[in-house]
C-alpha cells in the first residue's frame, strides 16, 4: 500500500489551521491496482473539488465584507442627529397658525380614535390619520399642532416614532370644547399624561352658532364638572385660552373653580404666565359691561406676564362709561399685552401709564365715531386725562402692533404716550372697514404715524428698524394710497431697514410721483437704509383699483440703484454709492391670474435688478402662470410642473403654496 498516491490540496487552497488530508485507496480482494489513468482521474476530480472549495470561500469572504462595509461606513448625518434635536425638528414641523391643537370630542369617531394607549400599531396610526381628513374641514378653529403631520413622522423609522411618542412638548398643548362629558374627560386625562410635569397649554373654546346664555340661566359652559375636575386634577398648566365667552362666564369659571378645588384656586393659577379672554361673538352685547360690579372682572385675573383681552364692547350709547379696572400690580408684571376693544382713548391712556415692563404690545382699537358719543365730550374726559404737557413713557417697549378704525378715535391716547425704544411697528387700518371709509380716509396711515411722532427728527426713536403698513388677511380691503404712501416713505427717518407693506397700491401713480419730484430737483432717496422689501398679499385683481401692476414698481427698485450701461457691450456696472437693498419678496394670490404675473416672464427690469445682486422670492406663486400650452415656460425652459392640488412635484410645499426664489 505504499505506492498507493496521496491526494492532496494545492498550496493556494490551504488556510491556516487547516488539515492536510492524505485519502487512501483500499483494494478489495482480488482487485488489481488501479491503472495510472485512472490515478489521473481521480487527481483532476481533487484538484477541481479543491478549486471549487477556494472559490466558494472567495465568496463567502467577499459577502461578509460586504455587509461589514455599511457598519464600518459613516452612517449619515440625520442618523447621528440626538433625539433633542430631532424634537424641536418635529415641533416646528408640525406648528400650525398657533401654538396649540384642536380636536372636537363631541364627535363619537374621533373620540375613539384618540382612545388608543400608543401610536405603536399601524392600523391604529392610520385610522388617525383617515379620521383627520374627514374632520379637518368640521374643526371650527385652525389646528395649533398638525397632528396629521406629527402621525406620518412615526412611519419613518422606529426611532422617530419613539421621539414623538416621547417628547412631552407634543403632546401638551390641547383645544376642546368646554362642555365635556367622561369619556372626553379620560381622553384629556390620558393626553396630558403623555406630556408628564411639562408645561401644558389648554384652550378652551365652542363652535358657532352655540352661545352660552347664562347671562339669563343659571348654567354656563365655563361651570361643566368635568372641565373642572381636568382643571383641578392638572397642576402644571401655563396657558389658559378661554374664547368665545362673556364676562359672566369668566366670573363664574373663577367661582367654580374655587368651590371645586375646596375654596381657593388651584396651584396653577398663581403660577400662570398666559391668559387669553376672548369675548367675541357673545352677541347680543352682555349688560354685565354696565353693572357697577364690573370691575370683578380685572380684579380676579390671576399674576400672568402675558394678556389678552379680545373684543371688550363696551354697550352702544350706554351713558355710563365702564372702566378697564385692572390692578397695577398685573399690569406692572406684564410683558405682553394685547387689548382689542371700543372703549374710548382715555381709558386707554390711564391703563398703559402703568405697563412699565411691556415688550410686546398690541392694540386693536374698534373706536368709531358712532360707537361712543363720550369721545368727542371733552368735559367727560377733563376729570380722567391729565395736562397736554404730561408725557407717559413706555421704555421697554420694542414691537408695537396698532389696529385702528376711526383714525380720530386714536388720536387722544397717542397724544399722551412714547415708546423711545421702539423697534419693530405694524399699522393696519381694520379689514372690516367699509369702503366708504376708506375713500374718506385716503391719508389715514401717514395721520396715524405723525401722533406716533415718526416723522420727527427729535421725538421719532433712533431704535425704528421695522415698519408694516396694511391688514392682515387674505379678504382684507385697503388698499394703500400712493400719495400717502411716498408722502409717508419720504418723511420716515433713514434708519429703517425693512418695509412691509400689506395690500395693493397705485404702482404707476408712485412712479409717476417719484419722476416730478426727481425732475423738480425735490426728490429724496426713499429708505435710504433699506434692506429689505416686502410687497405682500397682493390680490392681483382688486375691485377698487383694478389689476395692480408690478413692473412700475419694480422699474422704481432698479432705479433705486447707481449704475452705469457700457456703450459698446451694454454691460451694466454698478458705482458708488451703492444701494443697500438685497432682497424683495413679492406675495400674490395665485387664484386670481393678472397682468401683474407679466414682469415674471423675461422681464428685462427683473434681469437687471437680480444682476445686482438683489434677491427675489415669490410667495403663493405657480408655475402655471408662466406655462404655456407646451408645457415650457416663456423663457423657453423646462416647467417644473406641479400636482393637481397644488403641490410641487418634489412634495416641499404642502399646503399649496410655493416659495421660489428668483
Amino acid at each position: 500500500m505504499s505506492d498507493v498516491p496521496t491526494l492532496a490540496l494545492p498550496a493556494a487552497a490551504v488556510r491556516p489551521g487547516w488539515i492536510r488530508i492524505a485519502p487512501r485507496v483500499r483494494l478489495s480482494r482480488g482487485e488489481t491496482r488501479r491503472e495510472p489513468a485512472a490515478v489521473e482521474v481521480a487527481q483532476e476530480i481533487a484538484r477541481i473539488t479543491a478549486k471549487t472549495v477556494v472559490s466558494s470561500v472567495d465568496s463567502v469572504e467577499n459577502l461578509n465584507g460586504e455587509l461589514e462595509r455599511p457598519q464600518a461606513k459613516s452612517s449619515p448625518p440625520i442618523h447621528r442627529m440626538p433625539a433633542e434635536i430631532l424634537s424641536m425638528i418635529f415641533a416646528s414641523a408640525t406648528e400650525g397658525g398657533e401654538d396649540l391643537f384642536h380636536q372636537d370630542f363631541r364627535d363619537l369617531s374621533v373620540r375613539a380614535t384618540w382612545g388608543g394607549e400608543g401610536l405603536r400599531a399601524v392600523e391604529h396610526r392610520l385610522l388617525i390619520l383617515r379620521t383627520l381628513e374627514t374632520h379637518k374641514h368640521t374643526h371650527h378653529a385652525k389646528h395649533l399642532r398638525r397632528m396629521p403631520e406629527l402621525i406620518n413622522i412615526t412611519f419613518v423609522c422606529k426611532a422617530w416614532r419613539d421621539v414623538v411618542e416621547t417628547d412631552a412638548y407634543l403632546w401638551g398643548q390641547l383645544e376642546t370644547a368646554p362642555l365635556l362629558g367622561t369619556g372626553e374627560l379620560k381622553v384629556l386625562q390620558r393626553w396630558f399624561a403623555r406630556a408628564k410635569r411639562s408645561p401644558k397649554a389648554l384652550r378652551l373654546s365652542y363652535r358657532y352658532p352655540l352661545r352660552c346664555d347664562c347671562a339669563q340661566t343659571k348654567d354656563c359652559f365655563y361651570s361643566n364638572p368635568n372641565l373642572l375636575k381636568l382643571l383641578v386634577d392638572e397642576d402644571h398648566i401655563a396657558r389658559l385660552h378661554l374664547l368665545k365667552l362673556t364676562p359672566r362666564c369668566f366670573t363664574e369659571f373663577i367661582k367654580s373653580v374655587k368651590h371645586a378645588n375646596g375654596g381657593s384656586t388651584p396651584l396653577w393659577w398663581d403660577t400662570l404666565h398666559t391668559l387669553e379672554l376672548d369675548f367675541h361673538q357673545t352677541y347680543p352685547v352682555d349688560t354685565y359691561w354696565a353693572l357697577p360690579d364690573a370691575r370683578t372682572l380685572f380684579h380676579a385675573l390671576p399674576p400672568v406676564t402675558s394678556l389678552t383681552l379680545n373684543t371688550l364692547v363696551a354697550i352702544p350709547w350706554e351713558p355710563t362709561r365702564q372702566r378697564l379696572d385692572i390692578g397695577q400690580s398685573i399690569l406692572t408684571g406684564l410683558t405682553r399685552l394685547t387689548l382689542r376693544y371700543n372703549f374710548d382713548g382715555p381709558q386707554l391712556v390711564m391703563l398703559l401709564r402703568h405697563c412699565t415692563n411691556v415688550e410686546d404690545l398690541a392694540l386693536a382699537l374698534q373706536i368709531d365715531h358712532w360707537q361712543n358719543p363720550a369721545m368727542s365730550d371733552p368735559l367727560d374726559d377733563a376729570p380722567l386725562l391729565p395736562p397736554t404737557t404730561v408725557t407717559y413713557f413706555l421704555p421697554k417697549v420694542t414691537s408695537l402692533t396698532l389696529e385702528f378704525c376711526y383714525v380720530p378715535g386714536i388720536r387722544i391716547p397717542f397724544r399722551y404716550l412714547r415708546f423711545p425704544g421702539l423697534v419693530n411697528l405694524h399699522v393696519a387700518r381694520n379689514p372690516l372697514l367699509k369702503v366708504r371709509t376708506w375713500q374718506k380716509d385716503k391719508n389715514a396711515y401717514s395721520q396715524v404715524l405723525e401722533w406716533l411722532k415718526l416723522f420727527s427728527r427729535s421725538r421719532a426713536p433712533s431704535s425704528l428698524r421695522s415698519l408694516r403698513l396694511g391688514s392682515d388677511g387674505i379678504h382684507c380691503i385697503d388698499p394703500l394710497v400712493a400719495e400717502d404712501l411716498y408722502y409717508i416713505l419720504s418723511h420716515l427717518q433713514p434708519q429703517i431697514t425693512h418695509l412691509s407693506l400689506n395690500g395693493e397700491f397705485d404702482a404707476h401713480k408712485f412712479m409717476q410721483i417719484d419722476e416730478e419730484k426727481r425732475a423738480s430737483g425735490k426728490g429724496r432717496k426713499l429708505c435710504p437704509s433699506l434692506q429689505s422689501l416686502e410687497l405682500l398679499q397682493l390680490n392681483t385683481v382688486d375691485r377698487l383699483l383694478g389689476d395692480f401692476d408690478l413692473e412700475p414698481f419694480l422699474v422704481y427698485i432698479k432705479n433705486r440703484h447707481n449704475y452705469q450701461k457700457g456703450e459698446d457691450d451694454g454691460v451694466i456696472t454698478l458705482v458708488e454709492p451703492f444701494d443697500g437693498l438685497k432682497r424683495v419678496v413679492v406675495e400674490v394670490y395665485t387664484q386670481a391670474k393678472s397682468k401683474s404675473w407679466m414682469p415674471f416672464s423675461g422681464s428685462e427690469t427683473l434681469e437687471t435688478i437680480r444682476s445686482f445682486g438683489v434677491v427675489v422670492d415669490r410667495l403663493g406663486y405657480s408655475s402655471d402662470e408662466e406655462t404655456g400650452a407646451d408645457g415650457e415656460d416663456s423663457d423657453g425652459e423646462d416647467s417644473d410642473g406641479e400636482d393637481s392640488d397644488g403641490e410641487d412635484s418634489d412634495g416641499e410645499d404642502s399646503d399649496g403654496e410655493d416659495s421660489e426664489s428668483m
